[in-house]
């Protein structure tokens, strides 16, 4: 959905049933890239918003600290670092 969403022109999808991964990522597309989406049955309709990486603009990852926080497995990585990507 996301692909779609920042792809150009129209894509559509047959779901094979609505869940809340895809409610979650309907909602993601319509309110932070704006795109359109319409979603009938099981038929979604995507209108995707042309997406283009500027030459020359920053783009950078920096590290987000995960200090205090639980991993789901336990172990070394519970206080590691991630990549965060910043446009």
């Amino acid at each position: 959905i996301i692909y779609a969403a920042l792809a150009e022109g129209k894509t559509e999808y047959l779901i094979p049933r609505m869940t809340e991964h895809v409610d979650t990522n309907l909602w993601l597309v319509n309110r932070v890239l704006g795109a359109k989406t319409i979603l009938k049955d099981n038929h979604l309709k995507i209108e995707g918003i042309g997406f283009k990486f500027k030459a020359g603009s920053k783009c950078s990852v920096n590290p987000v600290s995960l200090q205090g926080t639980k991993s789901l497995r336990g172990g070394a990585e519970a206080n590691s670092e991630l990549p965060r990507l910043s446009l």
